[in-house]
């Protein structure tokens, strides 16, 4: 049995939270070298496959990405507004840009009006929370009034960037109506500057500049970071040379009190997007400014214009893993509002149709969708301990997946859901004809047999899994994995559904 692969086993980053810092790789130098593979980038739908050609990040203090390409098929408010008129103001960020469109240097690019102030951050932990981290990025942008520039995805979970490729925010979730539920401008990097890959694509006709700036780096302030920022591909990807200065000790959650703590408060990092604190902030922390990644050895303060982190994952509120919290503003303010592209959806109803075997225009019949982690998730089990009596047991997922049907049973309006979709990165045939033992009502996307990734891309196995998921009239996932809950948010928030985790972890964890 085939299904999507949420984690690649050669890779050291997870999609959940539930892996802490110190599973993490050590941060990669932008020094390394890839080796010349294939690339299919899976960065919009039908875009392209190619082969991706890295030619050195640094080489004398130039970062250079070659590109070889093929054709191929409410506690803190937001205001909210509305209107035709607004939500084409907000669809247009040309007046943010002095080109309008983008250029070779984003920092010729980006209004020079005081008013137009920017916040960006790198993603580095895997596509859910990196996802996370997005919201987190224009939730404080939200507080502090300035435009979030989200970076692309980039892949850990399917391979290497070299090997995949980037994957676009707004190829995956509709940025304009986001945008426009939120009441302020979002922009995307490729709106901004013309990445490496854009270079080759155009055969020079456009080109991408180095730039050197000063970011923020909340990792080097990990016990696990040996001091230096984490490593992401986008600043390689947009010819960004960056100098890091690590953040205050007194940014934890703990305020620095608690010896070890990686987790920082969102409220301090907010404060570094006023001249005050940032000039204090950097007053403190500048002996600890780290030199250019190219190697000059030219040190940077973080700017005015772009307030720029490394990481914005391990990051809350008031404590740590606060997306568990009931009070946790970053779903409802946020994370509600992010929906697939119209291309992303159909593209997946699609598959389904496929999978129940209605007609095109016909509705897709109700049904409960089912995420089981396991894969990379055997590293938190007992040492003492089996796989098998650490994760919990089909058994346990098709009794919550019976006590949601009965829940939607006696919802005001009755629903009789007897389908079952199951998503999961397990890879043991024996384990899927356990699935398969529960009756015809059970079944699953065979991605190998539909071709998903000759077609679209080794990134679409587990993004049309997640898109699945978020469409059940019901959900039962795996608890403590980060695609379960946001899934979880997603069924219960966009379609009125019911949804329940399983706890594992030891024998009989999820007995209730």
């Amino acid at each position: 049995m085939t299904t999507s692969s949420e984690d690649d086993s050669k890779s050291p980053r997870s999609l959940d939270s539930l892996l802490r810092p110190g599973q993490l790789s050590n941060p990669i130098q932008s020094k390394q070298m890839f080796s010349l593979t294939r690339v299919c980038s899976g960065a919009r739908l039908g875009r392209l496959c190619a082969t991706l050609v890295v030619f050195g990040i640094t080489l004398m203090g130039t970062l250079y990405i070659g590109f070889t390409i093929q054709d191929s098929p409410s506690s803190t408010g937001i205001s909210v507004r509305s209107g035709t008129h607004l939500q084409n103001a907000l669809g247009n960020n040309s007046e943010f840009l002095i080109n309008h469109t983008a250029t070779s240097r984003f920092q010729d690019n980006l209004s020079k009006l005081p008013e137009h102030k920017f916040i960006t951050a790198w993603p580095s932990s895997g596509w859910t929370n990196d996802v996370i981290s997005a919201i987190y990025l224009i939730y404080i942008a939200s507080l502090t009034g300035r435009i979030p520039i989200i970076p692309p995805f980039t892949p850990s979970h399917v391979g290497s960037i070299s090997e995949v490729g980037p994957l676009e925010f707004g190829d995956v979730f509709d940025v304009s109506r986001l945008a426009n539920e939120l009441g302020m401008h979002i922009l995307e990097w490729r709106e901004v500057k013309n990445s490496a890959l854009d270079t080759h694509l155009a055969k020079g006709s456009i080109q991408s500049e180095i730039e050197k700036i000063g970011c923020w780096s909340t990792w080097a302030l990990s016990s696990f970071s040996n001091g230096q920022p984490r490593y992401s591909d986008v600043p390689g990807l947009y010819n960004l040379d960056i100098s890091y200065t690590p953040v205050p000790d007194s940014f934890t959650l703990s305020g620095g009190s608690k010896k070890g703590q990686y987790y920082l408060s969102l409220w301090s990092l907010a404060s570094l997007a006023y001249r005050a604190t940032r000039e204090w902030a950097y007053g403190v922390q500048s002996s600890r400014t780290l030199p250019l990644t190219s190697g000059t050895g030219e040190r940077i303060a973080p700017g005015e214009k772009l307030l720029c982190f490394d990481l914005l994952y391990y990051i809350g509120l008031a404590n740590e893993e606060e997306w568990w919290k009931d009070y946790a503003p970053y779903w409802p303010k946020i994370g509600v509002h992010l929906h697939w592209t119209s291309q992303l959806l159909e593209l997946a109803q699609g598959y389904l149709r496929r999978h129940f075997k209605v007609k095109d225009g016909e509705p897709i019949p109700p049904f409960i969708s089912v995420h089981v982690r396991r894969a990379d998730f055997a590293g938190w089990c007992p040492s003492n301990m089996s796989r098998e009596a650490c994760f919990a047991t089909p058994d346990d997922y098709a009794k919550r997946v019976r006590e949601v049907q009965a829940s939607l049973r006696l919802q005001s309006t009755p629903i009789d859901v007897r389908s079952v979709l199951v998503t999961s990165d397990e890879r043991d045939p024996g384990w899927w004809e356990e699935m398969a033992e529960f009756g015809p009502e059970w079944g699953w996307v065979d991605h190998k047999a539909e071709g998903t990734v000759e077609k679209y891309g080794k990134w679409y196995p587990v993004v049309l899994d997640a898109v699945f998921q978020s469409l059940g009239t019901g959900f039962v996932g795996t608890d403590r994995s980060t695609m379960s809950l946001l899934s979880q948010r997603r069924v219960e928030s966009w379609n009125n559904g019911v949804a329940s985790l399983v706890k594992w972890g030891s024998p009989n964890a999820d007995a209730h």
